[in-house]
């Protein structure tokens, strides 16, 4: 007989993340990448204990670092760190989105006149693509006139047709009809 096991799609508890201790900062091992999220030991401590070690992961196409309790939730640990409500947005201090200790972290306010200046970040990826440059005849609120349209050809009044040869072949085998 087997041994008596988990079955197939069952949850399993995950083991505790490879974590390196630095002073008074963690360095936690993402489940996703080869990389550390560095953050405060008490914060770290509070964080395990109200959600568990599960799944601390890096999101590329939003760049943040989330931890997903369960297979429903996904919550960004700097979020967590600050212990924020969700409004304005979470900004780096030295740009570096893995330097999670609460001094590097801010959340800055949606200004009324516009969006507060963000610095590219440091994180995992590659380098960040240039901004294209603004023309002068990129006015805001303006709508760009469309390209002109191609000519349009015309096709000739009458029509042209081709005569195809069409030969029968028959079998030697097969008698006429």
């Amino acid at each position: 007989m087997s041994k008596p096991g988990c079955k197939p799609g069952s949850s399993q508890a995950l083991p505790p993340h490879d974590t390196i201790t630095e002073g008074d900062a963690i360095g936690v091992l993402l489940s996703n990448r080869p990389a550390r999220v560095w953050l405060d030991r008490a914060d770290y401590d509070r964080i395990v204990a109200a959600y568990g070690t599960r799944a601390w992961a890096w999101v590329e196409t939003t760049r943040y670092v989330r931890i997903r309790p369960s297979r429903t939730k996904n919550l960004p640990v700097a979020r967590l760190v600050l212990e924020s409500d969700g409004s304005g947005f979470v900004h780096f201090g030295d740009g570096d989105r893995l330097n999670l200790r609460r001094k590097n972290l801010s959340i800055q306010r949606h200004r009324e006149q516009g969006r507060v200046v963000r610095r590219p970040a440091k994180g995992l990826f590659g380098r960040q693509k240039q901004a294209p440059e603004k023309s002068s005849s990129d006015v805001v609120g303006r709508p760009r006139p469309f390209p002109a349209a191609p000519p349009l050809v015309k096709l000739p009044a009458t029509k042209v047709r081709m005569a195809v040869p069409t030969v029968k072949r028959r079998s030697p085998a097969c008698p006429r009809s």
